[in-house]
């Protein structure tokens, strides 16, 4: 996949693994987030649960992509970890 990086980097300053997307340059941002969580957790990410399961991928994706958007960030937890994803494309996920 082009348009972003999905190998998180730890930042031991805040504890959180970060990562980062073009949000337009990808075809869903749901399977960057299902791939950035499991190189976190060093798991499979078919091994996950299904994002779908846990948020409304669609309407997160709207919200990411949207032009009339402004300052916006999504929080929700997935697979033990809190993840946050901004319309700039910053990721991060922090283990519970």
């Amino acid at each position: 996949m082009s348009g972003f990086d999905v190998d998180p980097a730890f930042d031991p300053d805040d504890g959180l693994y970060h990562a980062s997307c073009d949000w337009r340059a990808v075809r869903g941002p749901g399977m960057v987030v299902v791939e950035a969580v499991a190189r976190v957790l060093h798991a499979d990410p078919l091994d996950l649960r299904p994002l779908q399961e846990v948020v409304d991928v669609d309407s997160v994706e709207a919200i990411l992509t949207s032009p009339h958007a402004g300052r916006v960030t999504v929080e929700f937890e997935y697979a033990g970890t809190v993840v946050r994803l901004s319309r700039d494309g910053r990721i991060a996920i922090e283990p519970l």
